[in-house]
């Protein structure tokens, strides 16, 4: 790292270090300020442009083409950009004037940035005009508490409640858009494109990084990064594409389907974790082919503990599991590193007396867990799981699991226990009053057979 010094740090070198970040937070303000006066200023261009261009012609679709590329081309060359980046501005400045005014307003006022600004736009574009207002409204109020990437990650969950078409049909539509590409980069690289499905993509991704932390744990001196790299390049030039083939690399792929979803009683989304929404029929053709069935939340019925107090420091696999899939990712402000392939930190910590309980653990990746006990930053776990983190200079963020960030930005209502479900149900009184059939000794197996799915089916039910 290089510090910053010279005269032009001079001016404000007598300010402590809070007023100090109190200051870049003013300019972060100023920026986005400037940003929606420019996209203002940009449209009303686009929209005094296009009108005079038309004025001198027959307004046919032909005109209006030569029209929209004569303003495209020449917003371009002003701004000196290239002309699908002009086009993309128009189209920001546009949308933010016309239809998403609640967004541009934030903008203006600094309270969203320009990046946020256009994950709303983005996400707005295929969401009915009957319920943009609303998602555009709750997506706002989320935009104050995360980053772009995590908001974006947010109004695909959102986007999925409020969109009238099935997301069976849309996916059905969006696989027969597969395809790989290259783009060139500097210095003899290249990035390559591949849109797949999302739980093909999330099996590629786990076998890559459960080579990679193998490599890296065997002292490999190659950066994760360069690593994750160089695994994805010899899977697919070398043949290593057997899950089960010489190196064992057995991808994981973590769904998370409500069991009335399952059983058929409804269409709903499951969640694939790293992800986010996928359609029932793949969630149930996921959970057919999976080699292991997990419940999210332990109970008594099968005798795993929730807690283990002072007895022991590691917590169980069963705890490790509803954490990971409960947190999602490392618990960090905006940190979207997996929590599968976090580290369980105990908020109090075991030295200090804290307890190894679901109430005391979290999520946390290599980087932010050393942030936490070594650069100053203080924990504290509220109920529900919440944490507030306390920065060295006083600033308190708090991180919220999926589940009750959803309930609380986009009302989504808590779904139904599996008993409450069957109770519910007469179709299945029945077979709750039987004795359960062998060879099933478990209510887990007793679900399965429930649902009439194979020996051996894997899924989560965050009902439970």
């Amino acid at each position: 790292m290089v510090l910053m010094t010279g005269p032009e740090f001079v001016a404000e070198g007598d300010l402590d270090d809070i007023a100090a970040l109190e200051g870049v937070c003013d300019s972060g303000r100023e920026v986005s300020a400037a940003q929606a006066a420019h996209l203002l200023r940009l449209a009303r261009f686009a929209r005094r442009r296009l009108t005079h261009i038309l004025e001198t012609t027959v307004d046919t679709p032909e005109a209006q083409e030569r029209a929209w590329r004569n303003l495209v081309a020449e917003t371009a060359c002003a701004l000196h950009l290239g002309e699908g980046q002009a086009r993309n501005q128009i189209d920001l400045a546009w949308a933010l004037t016309s239809q998403l005014t609640a967004t541009f307003d934030g903008l203006t006022v600094g309270r969203i940035t320009l990046e946020h600004a256009e994950v709303i736009v983005d996400q707005s574009a295929t969401v009915p005009e009957v319920a943009r207002r609303e998602f555009e409204a709750r997506l706002l109020e989320a935009a104050a508490v995360m980053s772009p990437r995590r908001l974006r990650e947010a109004a695909k969950r959102l986007r999925e409640r409020l969109h009238p078409e099935t997301i069976e049909a849309r996916h059905r539509k969006a696989r027969q858009e597969r395809s790989v590409w290259v783009d060139a980069e500097l210095d003899g690289m290249a990035v390559i494109h591949h849109v797949l499905s999302a739980e093909d993509a999330r099996a590629i991704l786990d076998a890559v990084e459960t080579k990679v932390d193998r490599v890296h744990r065997g002292g490999d001196i190659r950066s994760v990064a360069a690593l994750r790299s160089d695994v994805l390049r010899d899977f697919v030039l070398r043949g290593e594409t057997s899950p089960a083939g010489a190196n064992d690399v057995v991808p994981t792929v973590v769904v998370t389907i409500p069991v009335e979803t399952l059983i058929g009683l409804d269409d709903r989304p499951a969640d694939l974790s790293g992800y986010g929404a996928i359609d029932a029929e793949t969630a149930r053709r996921l959970a057919a082919k999976a080699p292991s069935f997990a419940r999210l939340f332990v109970d008594p019925i099968d005798g795993s503990p929730l807690a283990l107090g002072r007895e022991k420091y590691r917590p169980t696999a069963d705890m490790r599991r509803v954490v990971v899939l409960g947190d999602e990712t490392c618990r960090f402000p905006n940190c979207g590193r997996p929590a599968m392939y976090c580290e369980l930190d105990h908020t109090e910590a075991w030295a200090d007396g804290g307890r190894t309980d679901l109430d005391n653990l979290a999520a946390l990746c290599s980087r932010h867990h050393h942030i936490k006990h070594e650069d100053g930053w203080s924990l504290e776990q509220l109920e529900g799981g919440v944490l507030r983190w306390v920065s060295p200079l006083g600033r308190v963020y708090e991180t919220v699991p999926k589940a009750l960030f959803d309930a609380q930005y986009f009302g989504v209502e808590a779904r139904p226990t599996l008993a409450t479900l069957l109770d519910g149900a007469p179709e299945f009184e029945e077979v709750l009053l039987d004795p359960l059939p062998p060879p099933l000794v478990s209510f887990d197996e007793f679900e399965l057979a429930l649902c009439g799915a194979p020996p051996g089916a894997v899924f989560v039910d965050e009902t439970a």
